[in-house]
């Protein structure tokens, strides 16, 4: 049992909101081993800026930090408080090439964020068969703060993206060769939060050391689908371990992987998914606390879904909900 939270999901124009109930009712176990679970109904949010579809979204403190998109190239913060949008910066005409179809973005937690200035660093890299390899960096300072920290001395350009140069102010690129990263999926782990995790197509996933900049592991999934725009999620909260565990879910294909940073290597073991998604990829999906992931929509073929689902992950068990979006929900964040 999970308890209430708050979870978001967006794609296009749309925003959308709704509370998980602690009490849920009605549950029915269909012959799938799949229940059907009452939920409230989805709230409408303030529009989105701009149309925004595969947009990179990273959670800093009460703001939604939504990155690129395809084909548009701005980086907004959603106050969730406020209920407003507010643009960060855009990624420069040399990388608008890299947007389209949106390269990852995720928090680089490596080094405690500096105290006074209170932000976050983020990375950005990829894109859909990119000419620019170069990984990206962003010092994020919230543009909601109206403390004054933004005058302090530093050598930090905060809310730009610039690329991450090595000792030699070399920028450092991710070496890629003939990989396509249309449609990866990116995740922070390793015991010191320095290992980039990277699962693309068609049946990859790769280990980049954060502190190096080099790869260190290169594996192939053995399964029979497209492993493209994923749900590839933690298992739990990065404890600073040097065992990674790490889901995969894409079409009928559900994994547990897990990554063993001593021996540097790979092991993985098959999950259940329901009939009702087993056709689908791209969807939105957000894990609640260490037990639970949340799916919303997904593609089928081009046709976009409005079902909602959760995978409890102790249980290996689908649930899916009476209540479905209010609009069919594709390429979408949650």
């Amino acid at each position: 049992m999970i308890t209430d939270s708050l979870w978001l999901c967006f794609s296009k124009n749309s925003f959308f909101v709704s509370i998980y109930l602690k009490n849920c009712q009605r549950f029915l176990t269909l012959p799938t081993t799949m229940a059907k679970q009452t939920v409230t109904r989805f709230k409408t949010l303030p529009s989105l800026p701009v149309s925004l579809r595969r947009s990179q979204c990273v959670v800093y403190k009460k703001e939604l930090l939504l990155c690129g998109s395809d084909p548009e190239s701005e980086c907004f913060s959603y106050n969730m408080i406020r209920k407003q949008y507010k643009s960060i910066c855009s990624y420069t005409k040399m990388d608008v090439h890299c947007v389209t179809d949106v390269r990852c973005v995720v928090a680089d937690v490596r080094n405690n964020n500096d105290k006074i200035l209170n932000d976050i660093t983020l990375l950005s890299f990829g894109g859909r068969r990119s000419r620019n390899k170069n990984i990206l960096r962003m010092y994020y300072k919230s543009v909601w703060d109206d403390d004054g920290n933004m005058n302090i001395i530093t050598n930090k350009a905060f809310n730009k993206w610039e690329p991450l140069v090595d000792e030699h102010n070399n920028p450092i690129q991710m070496e890629r060769g003939e990989d396509d990263y249309t449609g990866a999926r990116s995740l922070i782990g390793g015991s010191n939060n320095h290992l980039l995790f990277i699962t693309y197509p068609p049946k990859s996933i790769a280990v980049f050391n954060l502190n190096t900049f080099k790869y260190i592991n290169r594996s192939t999934f053995l399964v029979d689908d497209y492993i493209q725009y994923p749900c590839f999620i933690s298992r739990r909260e990065n404890r600073n371990q040097k065992k990674n565990e790490m889901l995969l879910f894409c079409k009928k294909t559900g994994l547990l992987i897990e990554y063993d940073e001593d021996r540097n290597t790979f092991q993985g073991h098959r999950l259940s998914v329901c009939d009702s998604i087993a056709n689908l990829n791209d969807y939105a999906y957000v894990r609640v606390n260490d037990n639970n992931v949340l799916f919303f929509g997904g593609m089928d073929f081009g046709k976009w879904g409005n079902k909602v689902h959760k995978y409890s992950i102790e249980e290996d068990k689908w649930t899916m909900f009476e209540h479905t979006l209010p609009i069919p929900l594709g390429s979408g964040t949650a």
